[in-house]
């Protein structure tokens, strides 16, 4: 397998840049800060169950109207060609 000049030079430039831990050594991460712990975090107190009728602002009108009579689809004839249609001639052969 051959390796261009350049690919050789990135291969090795990039492994030599990288920093790298020597082993027993202490490593500074001063940019991560654990959040304190809270048990409670996320959870928010139920609100009290206020029904729509408890309201005193609603209006005496119920909420929904009430349904109205079936009224079925009014019927309409299958409407008429304008022009008649042409009688069949068979051709002759």
């Amino acid at each position: 397998m051959k390796l261009s000049a350049v690919t050789l030079l990135a291969l090795s430039s990039g492994a030599v840049s990288a920093p790298v831990a020597e082993p027993g050594r202490e490593v500074s991460y001063h940019e991560y800060k654990p959040k304190p712990y809270d048990p409670g975090y996320g959870i928010e107190k139920p609100k009290p169950h206020k029904p729509w009728e408890n309201y005193p602002s609603q209006p005496d009108k119920p909420h929904y109207p009430p349904p109205k009579p079936h009224k079925p689809e009014p019927w309409h004839p299958k409407p008429e060609p304008h022009y008649p249609p042409k009688p069949h001639k068979p051709k002759p052969h």
